[in-house]
Formats: C-alpha cells, structure tokens, sequence
C-alpha cells in the first residue's frame, strides 16, 4: 500500500517530479561522464607509459636505477651479461619477449635556410628493429616514412621533427657520447617519423639501429636495459611478481629488474594527485546536485503539509508516512537514474570512440597525463553502479528531516500554520 501511494502521489504532482528526475538525471549524466573521462586518462596513460615508453618492466646493470635519469654511461649491461641473461629467459620464460636497448641523450644539430643553426636535445634509443616490435607498438605509429629502411637510418618523434623542420628523407645530424666520453658525430638519414599516443616520445624521441651504434659508439655490445613484455596491464603485475621471484634466484650477478610502475613513479605520482584533487571537485559537483534535488523535495515535502497532518489525523503511524514520502523520493530516484543512465551511455560510447580533440588549445602544454591531446572516456562499471545509488539514497532520504519536523508538531498546531 505504501507503495501504490507513493506512485500515484508521485504521477499527482507530475511537473514537480520532472523537475525533481531531470535534476538527479543530470548530476548522475555529468558525475558518470567526468568519472569515465578520469579513469579513461589514468588507462591511457599508464597504457601509452607501456607500450612506448617503459614497457612492462625492465632489467638494468646494478646501480643504474637510482641515477636512470642522468643516464649514466658507467652502468651498462655488458655483452657477457647480455648473452646470459638471453638464455636464461628463453629457458625460464620462453614467453616473454625482451629486446636489448641503449639509451643516451643526444643532441641534433640542424640549419635553417636562412643559413641559421641551433641544436635540440633528444634522447636517443638504439634499437633491434625486429625485437623491438614484440614488445612496444611504436612500429605501429609510422606517420611518414617507414620504420627502418636502412641500417644507419634514423625515426624521429613527430614533435620533435617538427622543431627540426625535417621530413622523411632528409639528414640531420646527430651528437652523442661514446664510450669512453668522445664525442661522435653522425649524419644519418630520417627514414620515418613516428606519432605515438605518448607526448613525451612524441617530443624526444630519436631511434637508431642498435648495431650500427654499437660500431659509432664503440659500444663493444653493451647496452643500457633490457625491455619485456609482460602482457596486457590488467595481468603485468601477477606476472611481474612471478619474473622477479625467478629473477632474483636465478644467479644473474650484477643485474636488476623493475617493474614499470617503479619506473614510472613520478608519473605515477602526479597522475594520483591530479586525480585526486579532479575526484574532489567530483564529489563537490555531485554534492550540489544533491542540495538541489534535497531542496525540490523539501519544498515538496512543506507545501504538502496539510496532506501529512490529514495523514496523522487518519491514524497512521509516523514510520509510515514517513516511509511513504521516502518511498516517493525512492521512485522519483529511480526515474531520473534511469534517464541519467541512459544518457550517459551514448555519450561514453562517443567518448570511448572519438574522445574530444584539445590540440587547437592545448598544442604543447604538458597535463601531466602519457596522453595525446585527443582525450579518451573509458567503461566504468562502479561509476555506473554507485553514481546512482549515491543518488537514489540521497532521493529517499531528503524527505526525512522535513516531514520528522512535520510529525513532531500537534495535529491542530500543522492545519493551524
């Protein structure tokens, strides 16, 4: 009974309950899609951190770790290191794909037809082309060009060809310590230009063919890390756990692994500040949806105090009329989630899909996020499921305060007022 009447009182005043649905529509419409766009660039950007970055983890000559940002030249995988640590993990984990690497800092030098020059700094990475390619997805992202047409070729970032002024086909030249501290110097042609879901690579990135470093550099087979993949980003850290506990009993002196959360720290780091501080403004939103919806029952509640003391004046119980105008706040909720829901699918769709293209007003503004300025939404199952809860308990639960002060008064005293 409670609840028929609740329904019919509900379809009697159908403009305030309108009113009232459109506005929990809203606030769960706005809370799911800044939710999904929130979890969306945390995904995409530990993803873009993966697969052109830090892959799943890495393995560093003891010592290289701590001072991985100045990319020492003093801690390197040596050959023979090299070559032990490849047979021991084609025997321990024949499915995982490693590729050797070294990476140094670089600087390009260039000119300009005005007859200027100047010189940017890059990071250079030397290469295996072909085992490269089982483990990042960087081959995948050749905007012009091609990855690696020739041995003494080079493939540039996009950003970072674009501060060149060069194109695919032309030389630039390339500066760089070898071993030992000499400067080399290298005129190599840009064979391709990559544009990666990763700004940061996008921006600094330069590859070159590990082998024909190692004859520039006199590398004599040493490389800085190994890198592997261990799979998607939902099973990296089982797996990890398990690679390094092999790891760590195999006997391989002298060398480390890390896991790409570990080298991402940083990153990390700031991604959960931002999301936390966008989570709070969240939450602030969604605070003032519920005043609003609060307010409209409140007032709904107060213009219908007649109806509550004819209620009390038929003999019926305070924890029933109060559990009835709960009851009608409950289906009001459920109409304006179901709305809210409803919208919010299309528009996540899209935003999975397509994302929103901020490259016209935020060319070259790092967010702090391993993202391209054309920001993805992602599914969210919790943000679909408790968004709406929070708004049905928040629906039923407006009417108590105001319809208790009702029932707390004489009969006589609320058709009096």
């Amino acid at each position: 009974m409670i609840f028929s009447m609740a329904w019919r009182n509900m379809l009697r005043y159908k403009r305030r309950s309108l009113i009232t649905a459109s506005a929990i529509a809203a606030g769960i419409l706005f809370s799911i899609y800044a939710d999904g766009l929130l979890t969306g660039l945390d995904r995409e950007s530990s993803l873009n951190m993966m697969q052109y970055e830090t892959s799943g983890a890495k393995v560093y000559a003891a010592g290289y770790f701590p001072e991985r940002k100045t990319y020492p030249a003093d801690h390197r995988i040596t050959r023979e290191q090299r070559n032990s640590f490849s047979k021991w993990l084609e025997t321990a984990f024949p499915s995982v794909s490693a590729t050797p690497r070294y990476s140094a800092v670089c600087e390009l030098v260039f000119s300009t037809a005005d007859g200027l020059t100047g010189s940017l700094n890059g990071l250079l990475y030397g290469i295996e082309p072909e085992s490269d390619r089982r483990v990042f997805d960087t081959y995948r992202c050749v905007e012009t060009g091609t990855w690696f047409s020739s041995s003494d070729g080079a493939v540039l970032g996009s950003g970072i060809a674009h501060d060149l002024g060069v194109s695919a086909g032309d030389y630039i030249t390339v500066q760089c310590r070898g071993q030992g501290g000499f400067i080399q110097t290298m005129d190599v042609p840009v064979t391709g230009i990559v544009r990666t879901g990763n700004p940061v690579v996008n921006e600094t990135a330069v590859y070159m063919n590990l082998d024909y470093l190692d004859d520039m550099l006199e590398l004599d087979g040493s490389v800085t890390e190994f890198c592997l993949n261990l799979g998607t980003l939902e099973r990296q850290p089982a797996r990890f756990t398990k690679f390094r506990k092999a790891f760590d009993a195999s006997g391989l002196n002298g060398l480390e692994t890390y896991s790409w959360q570990e080298l991402a720290q940083d990153v990390i780091a700031l991604q959960k500040t931002k999301s936390s501080i966008s989570g709070l403004m969240i939450f602030f939103m969604f605070v003032i949806a519920a005043v609003g919806v609060s307010n409209t029952i409140l007032m709904s509640v107060a213009e219908r105090k007649n109806e509550i003391g004819m209620l009390k004046a038929l003999g019926y119980s305070s924890r029933y009329v109060k559990l009835l105008f709960m009851a009608e706040g409950f289906f009001i909720g459920v109409i304006g989630c179901l709305i809210g829901i409803f919208a919010a699918v299309p528009l996540t769709w899209y935003m999975v899909r397509y994302g929103i293209d901020f490259s016209g007003m935020m060319n070259g503004i790092d967010i702090g996020y391993r993202v391209s300025l054309v920001m993805h939404s992602c599914w969210h199952a919790a943000g679909f499921i408790f968004i709406p809860l929070g708004a049905l308990l928040v629906a039923s639960g407006s009417a108590l305060i105001p319809t208790h002060r009702l029932l707390a008064k004489e009969i006589a005293a609320v058709f009096r007022s």
